[in-house]
Parts: C-alpha cells; sequence; structure tokens
C-alpha cells in the first residue's frame, strides 16, 4: 500500500514563494543576536569543551578519522570496539564526546542534565532515546528479534516520559522500533498494528504527563513514509492540543510542498497541527539532487516558511482564506539571523494583534551555546519588562535537545552530530571565537 500521495519534488529549481503582503510588511529589521550575551549561564570546563571540540571539527582529517570510527564502533560486535565493553574506549569517548551532546546514561545522569538546564533558564528538554537503524539493518531481520526490538523501544520511550516534565518534549525516532517497522517504512506500508499499538500507548502517557512528542526527521528512503504515519498519530492525538509534532527539514526542495500538505490535512481534518522545523541533519546520506544548491537557498527556504507559518498565511500556502489550521510552531536551528529573524517577526505579529501561536525555540545540546544563551538573555529581559507594565507579552520559551543511552547506543547519533559539524565550518570557527574570548575574559577578571 503506498502511503506517500503527494508529489515529492526532486527538480533542481527552487519551490516559488507567494508572498504575503501582510507577512511582508511586518517583516521585521533583523537586530542580530549578540554572541556574547548570557555566555555567564555556561561553566569553565563547557567552555574549554566547546573550544576543544571546536578546533577538532576544523580539521577535515581529523573529523573524517573521528567519523570513521563514530560509524564502526556504532554497531560493533567486537568487544575491542564496543565502548560500553571496553573501558578504555569509554573513558576516551564518554568524557569528551558523549558528555557534550548526550544526557547520560543513567536516571541519576540524566536528571542532572535536565536540572542544570532548567538552572539556567532553559523551559525544559527534549530528549530522546539515542539508538537508531540504518536503512541497511532492514535488510537483514530476524523474525525473532522483531517483536523484542518494538518492546525494547517502546519501553524506552516510556521510560523516558518518566525523565522528563511537564512542558518538555519526548523526541522519537521510528526506525528506532526495529526492522520490521523500517521495512514497512521503506516498503510505504501502514504502519504495522503492533507499532501502532505502541505509539498511542507513548502518546497516551505524553498527554497524561503534559508532555509533547517529536517524530524526527530521518533519511529520505523513508521520510515519506515517516510523514504519512506523523500525520495519521496526529489525527488521532491532535483534537484537544498539538500533542504529536512532525519535522520539516527546510534543506529539501520539497519543503514548502511538505509543509502544504501537512496544512491541509490538518485542515480538513479539524486537529491540531505540530511542526518543528529545522535545516536538516542528514546531508552525508541524504540524494544530494533532493536539497538545495547553496546554503543561501536553504536560508532563503527556512526564513520563508518560518514567516509564513508564524504569519499563518493561507495565501503563502496556497489555502482557501479562512482554513489555515491551528499551529503550533517550534523553530530549532544554529543559524543566528534565522532565529533573531523569527523572534522579531513573532514580536511585532504579537504587537499586531495576530500572533496566533507563540514560537518555541531550540538548539542542539552541546551545539549553538552561545545561540541559546543569547535567546535565554532575551526571554529574560522580556520577562523584566513584562513585570514593569501592564501590558501581556508571551515570552519565547528556550529548550535544549538531547539523547540518553548507552555510549554505543548513542554512536549513530554522535555520528551525524560529526557530520553536520563538519559542514559548518564557518558557524564552528565564530562559536571558538565567541568561547575563547569570554574565557579570556573570565581568566583576565581574576
Amino acid at each position: 500500500m503506498n502511503l506517500n500521495p503527494r508529489p515529492v519534488s526532486t527538480a533542481s529549481k527552487s519551490v516559488v514563494v507567494q508572498s504575503d503582503p501582510l507577512a511582508d510588511n511586518l517583516q521585521p529589521r533583523t537586530k542580530t543576536l549578540s554572541a556574547q550575551d548570557g555566555l555567564w549561564r555556561l561553566k569553565n570546563s563547557v567552555l574549554i569543551r566547546n573550544i576543544l571540540l571546536g578546533w577538532f571539527f576544523s580539521s577535515p582529517r581529523l573529523v573524517r578519522l573521528g567519523i570513521r570510527l563514530l560509524d564502526r564502533t556504532a554497531h560493533s560486535k567486537s568487544e575491542l570496539l564496543n565502548p560500553d565493553r571496553n573501558v578504555l574506549l569509554r573513558g576516551i569517548l564518554k568524557p569528551l564526546l558523549y558528555s557534550q551532546f548526550c544526557a547520560g546514561v543513567t536516571k541519576q545522569e540524566i536528571a542532572e542534565t535536565r536540572n542544570l538546564l532548567l538552572s539556567v533558564g532553559y523551559a525544559g528538554i527534549i530528549l530522546a532515546y539515542g539508538k537508531e537503524f540504518k536503512s541497511s539493518d532492514a535488510h537483514s531481520s530476524n523474525a525473532n528479534g522483531e517483536d523484542a526490538e518494538l518492546k525494547h523501544w517502546k519501553d524506552s520511550n516510556l521510560e523516558t516520559l518518566d525523565m522528563i516534565g511537564s512542558e518538555d518534549f519526548l523526541a522519537v525516532k521510528f526506525t528506532g522500533a526495529g526492522q520490521k517497522v523500517t521495512k514497512a517504512m521503506m516498503n510505504n506500508e501502514s504502519p504495522p498494528a503492533d507499532f501502532r499499538q505502541a505509539m498511542d500507548d507513548i502518546c497516551q502517557k505524553a498527554n497524561s504527563r503534559g508532555c509533547s512528542v517529536w517524530v524526527d526527521a530521518e533519511y529520505q528512503e523513508i521520510q515519506s513514509s515517516i510523514d504519512e504515519w506523523a500525520i495519521g498519530f496526529m489525527s488521532r492525538h491532535n483534537h484537544e492540543r498539538a500533542l504529536v509534532y512532525n519535522t520539516i527539514q527546510a534543506y529539501l526542495k520539497s519543503s514548502r510542498v511538505t509543509v502544504q500538505h501537512h496544512l491541509e490535512r490538518a485542515s480538513k481534518g479539524g486537529w491540531h497541527l505540530g511542526i518543528k522545523l529545522v535545516r536538516g541533519a542528514y546531508i552525508g546520506s541524504d540524494p544530494r539532487e533532493l536539497i538545495y544548491d547553496t546554503k543561501r537557498e536553504t536560508d532563503t527556504s527556512y526564513n520563508s516558511i518560518a514567516r509564513d507559518l508564524l504569519s499563518s498565511s493561507a495565501l503563502a500556502f496556497k489555502l482557501p482564506q479562512g482554513s489555515f489550521p491551528r499551529l503550533n510552531l517550534f523553530l530549532a536551528g544554529h543559524n543566528p539571523e534565522s532565529i533573531s529573524t523569527a523572534w522579531e517577526l513573532a514580536g511585532k505579529l504579537e504587537q499586531a494583534g495576530i500572533l496566533k501561536t507563540a514560537p518555541g525555540f531550540g538548539q542542539l545540546h552541546g551545539m549553538g551555546d552561545h545561540i541559546s544563551c543569547a535567546l535565554l538573555q532575551r526571554a529574560q529581559t522580556l520577562a523584566k519588562k513584562q513585570e514593569n507594565t501592564d501590558v501581556r507579552v508571551s515570552v519565547p520559551k528556550i529548550y535544549k535537545y538531547s539523547v540518553w543511552g548507552t555510549v554505543q547506543e548513542c554512536m549513530m547519533y554522535l555520528g551525524r552530530r560529526a557530520r553536520e559539524n563538519s559542514d559548518g565550518t564557518d558557524r564552528i570557527k565564530d562559536g571558538i571565537s565567541v568561547y575563547s574570548n569570554e574565557l579570556r575574559r573570565r581568566l583576565l577578571r581574576r
């Protein structure tokens, strides 16, 4: 059964964006995030590790070496290459890499990470179980292990919900449910009944705890199935609020069409749509022809989608007037100009009385700390201003996305983070400069 009724564009040209005059008039003059704002929230050890990893990721040779190591350890059966069994390897990987990007192995470690984030001003955490599958894993399925894989995935996500609080997010990867589920997505089939029941159980528990569920994007070979399955779960669980969110990757040439498809389905179904907008994290594995040719095109795609969703622009997405559905929007990213532009636009729309949804903002744990700290500083300043006036304004909430699991279980995730960092050399150099200046300022102050 083919579950992909919408066309996915593979053309090399970009999708033409129909502009909404209202959104254009309210488009702000971007106030760039001040890189040094709010860095007092970071410990010296975090600054130093950010600098060291920044230098590492600035070296293509070292990055290639590191990625090969991470790929080999991700599913290694060898005790020597399994960091969960090799104490020496774990002693290297965990403090230098795992602890930078992951929340922890044990409940205590995860609680400490979450409490630290809350203590410096974050609204909460987006937490995911770190185990991932490659598409090749689906071709070597073992019928005896399929139910065990799904049960482990379900139990791990239910356990994750026990580690987070109200208004936090649970992030799920469908491939983590095992080979049977991955094969169903590769074949554009309906969700297996036991997987649908597992996901329903996860959603019901999340709802009872006041949390929301993110469906993470994955590689393009299965993304159309992920989209359709996610829409199915939203149609089942999003009638009272946006309990389930799906992820849109703006670096894909089909991203605007994908958003339009989601909006149409939510509008017809009468349910809340939850969207997490990201640039994309699979540039190393997704077919290159599906991705915009330049960073500038990706920036334009991300910025225009964010603008039109914030503006609830039916015109921009070719929807009938008045049919724009109820929407919850989360803007994730590490581009300070894009994040700042969206923040300013949301403020102007609220001042005009036409902002229908206050966006959330977030970055990955261990990445973009200078951006996150600047956003936290803005939110703190806005909250203080609100205390001294009768005017009520929405203070955007800032989050960090992290994963948990054993060191080996998180290796594929860490490999993707390494690839993503290697593609952002300019961003990394900016980060090194910011963290070095802050560390120098602290040392000279003593």
